[in-house]
């Protein structure tokens, strides 16, 4: 017999004869490689939408209501890095908001009694110029307030990185559960068939054999465990970050190799993680036999 199809037969032999702990150690190394796909992703889109928006050269500045809107206006525009200035009244605001309101005019009639302050929207000359553009108005005397899209951006970072330390932390939880269920799994079916592989090994059979088997069974399991993560990473892309990009292609980039890069990585990972865990696994069976 050809000894690959002798590994395959008697690999799937030996996971069968311990079911539970073959399909515990798949669900666990299918979650881990799931959200790390899932991390991936999301780093990803992330990533995408802080470039679009540091890439923005509009700042908007609210004016107080004691102030002069003009003499602001005219301290802005002297500014080094500002292109332009256009002041926005109260009606010109409502003006502009009055589509939102569409079927809601009650609601529209609500906003027109309420007190809005001037607004100018500021056009920076170059985006590298906007943090210091934005720190100087909001120094200015008459101004309220300000809003830009890098702010966001920054918001956007920081919250990503707290999502990588800790999904970094849930990851590596998920990932040493993994790795020793498949070890406790394989330490199991080597316990059970101790009687078989002394067998094989009194007529003539190589340890190291009787070990690649076993290793052989810890790669099906962790290559089983990436496929199904890697299914699930690619429905997420393509049912909600693939609407996304269609809806704001201005903002999220396809990239399919990058996807296939994820998917790769995981088969990668999971494989490690099964022969590893394998070879532990058989060590001391090695050392007795």
């Amino acid at each position: 017999m050809n000894p690959m199809k002798y590994y395959i037969r008697d690999a799937f032999q030996g996971l069968k004869r311990n079911g539970k702990a073959f399909v515990a150690t798949v669900l666990l190394i299918a979650i881990s490689l799931s959200l790390m796909g899932s991390f991936f992703l999301i780093r990803h889109s992330a990533t995408n939408v802080i470039s679009f928006l540091e890439t923005q050269v509009k700042i908007k500045v609210f004016v107080s209501e004691d102030a002069n809107v003009k003499d602001v206006n005219r301290a802005i525009s002297s500014l080094d890095g500002v292109a332009s200035t256009d002041i926005e009244s109260k009606e010109e605001m409502l003006d502009r908001m009055k589509g939102f309101f569409k079927g809601k005019e009650y609601l529209f009639e609500a906003f027109q009694d309420a007190s809005f302050p001037y607004t100018i929207l500021i056009e920076a000359n170059d985006e590298k110029k906007v943090d210091s553009i934005a720190s100087t108005v909001k120094n200015l005397e008459g101004v309220q307030d300000i809003v830009y899209p890098q702010t966001f951006a920054k918001e956007i970072l920081k919250w990503t990185e707290i999502i990588k330390q800790y999904g970094t932390l849930l990851l590596l939880i998920f990932l040493l559960l993994s790795f020793l269920t498949t070890q406790l799994a394989l330490s199991l079916s080597v316990h059970q068939r101790q009687k078989e592989f002394r067998l094989k090994l009194i007529l003539g059979g190589k340890a190291s054999h009787v070990r690649t088997q076993i290793l052989f069974e810890g790669w099906i399991m962790a290559f089983i465990g990436s496929v199904i993560a890697s299914i699930v990473v690619t429905i997420l892309d393509r049912f909600a970050l693939q609407k996304l990009m269609d809806k704001f292609p201005f903002i999220f980039q396809d990239s399919p190799s990058y996807l296939n890069t994820i998917l790769l990585l995981l088969v990668g990972i999971g494989s490690i993680v099964g022969i590893l865990a394998s070879w532990l696994a058989t060590r001391g069976m090695m050392k007795r036999g």
